[in-house]
């Protein structure tokens, strides 16, 4: 589509443009620092009265020309039928960007473009290609529809990502891919459904990742992927149901984990790989649905462990805890329990590790199990006993 060089000659009778009663009403919203509100619901189909060509909208970002008398304020839409590609590639926007409720045609085209913020809650587009975008504010997609990839590889927003509610679909490739991200604030996925990876590998995310009541299907592949990943504050998975894998292996979490409530399906594969990952906050896991699929923890360190029992049987696979550090311990001290515990963890795939057995952090409690009649007496890091440990704990 060629460009429209200003907003004068675009409305301009003899050039041909016929601007639609939606792009008038646009353009004198934004001479006067208003929104355009053409509808408080998103449109189902085009009309003289909500279709605007993506052309002018990139115009009015851009702060059109100085003849154009636009408003610093930005743009802002409500309702729009939005045909063509808006194209924003490495340019820099005046003002905020708000397009809501509205329906694209084609996906937006935003890598490497410097914006004030960007709201595109309510609207439905065939995916967002955002690598590199550059936002000092936020980036809203609350009840967002996308019906392909949503990338935001190597992007860098000032605050928050906000998903609260959307519907990310890439049809089993990768719905939202924020590998790289620098996100300044927190990432809300609350009730969001996806279908597809959601990648946060590398990512640098100051605030919260908070995932409660979401519905995230890898669709085959992995659900989450927060390979190396580090977060200022807190991942939250409560009431969350994954299907395919968790993967937080090497990443840095400075708040808590929280799986309260989750259900977690591997299908067929690991259901969450916390392997070296680093929880300053401490691992919440107590009153857990369901885990599909093994659950690794290898030289993992957590704050606090607060769990229970009953989460732990729950586990359909493997649960490894070699390596598994813990500072303070808030779950039962019930001798039995603790040591079907034990022995739940420190065996995996057919190799015992007694590590587990060294990490309890009660002096008292570490005596009852280790000191019991028959059992594996322990000093420093050597083991004792009538019998190996592997054959004790096995048994």
């Amino acid at each position: 589509m060629p460009r429209i060089p200003s907003v004068t000659a675009f409305l301009k009778p003899d050039n041909g443009y016929e601007p639609t009663e939606a792009e008038q009403r646009l353009i004198t919203a934004c001479q006067k620092g208003e929104h355009c509100i053409l509808s408080n619901e998103r449109p189902t189909g085009p009309t003289e009265a909500n279709t605007i060509r993506a052309e002018l909208i990139r115009l009015l970002i851009l702060g059109g020309t100085k003849d154009c008398g636009l408003d610093d304020s930005g743009v802002g839409l409500k309702g729009g039928w939005i045909r063509g590609i808006l194209d924003l590639r490495f340019a820099k926007g005046q003002g905020g960007v708000t397009l809501a409720e509205c329906y694209f045609q084609n996906a937006p085209y935003l890598e490497h473009a410097r914006l004030d913020q960007l709201n595109l809650d309510g609207s439905k587009l065939p995916g967002l290609r955002a690598s590199h975008l550059e936002l000092s504010g936020a980036l809203f997609l609350e009840g967002t529809e996308m019906t392909g990839p949503l990338s935001l590889v190597g992007a860098r927003i000032g605050g928050q990502l906000n998903c609260v509610g959307a519907k990310l679909d890439d049809n089993g490739g990768v719905a939202l891919n924020g590998q790289g991200m620098t996100l300044g604030d927190s990432l809300f996925l609350r009730a969001a459904k996806v279908r597809g990876c959601i990648t946060l590998a590398g990512s640098q995310i100051g605030g919260q990742v908070v995932c409660v009541e979401a519905e995230l299907d890898g669709n085959g592949g992995k659900a989450l992927n927060g390979q190396g990943m580090t977060l200022g504050q807190s991942l939250f998975l409560r009431g969350v149901t994954a299907t395919g894998c968790i993967g937080l292996n090497g990443s840095r979490i400075g708040g808590q984990l929280a799986c309260e409530g989750a259900k977690l399906d591997g299908n067929g594969s690991m259901a969450l790989n916390g392997q070296s990952m680093s929880v300053t906050g401490g691992l919440l896991f107590r009153e857990v649905e369901v885990i599909m699929g093994d659950l690794i923890l290898t030289a993992a360190q957590v704050g606090d462990l607060v769990d229970d029992f009953a989460s732990w049987n729950k586990i359909n696979g493997y649960l490894n805890l070699d390596g598994f550090t813990y500072d303070r311990l808030f779950g039962s001290l019930d001798i039995p329990g603790r040591l079907r515990w034990l022995k739940q963890g420190a065996w995996f795939d057919g190799t015992f590790s007694p590590q587990p057995y060294t990490r309890l952090p009660r002096p008292s409690l570490q005596w009852a199990i280790t000191g019991r009649r028959g059992g594996c007496f322990m000093s420093g890091r050597k083991f004792w006993g009538r019998s190996s440990c592997g054959r004790i704990a096995k048994g």
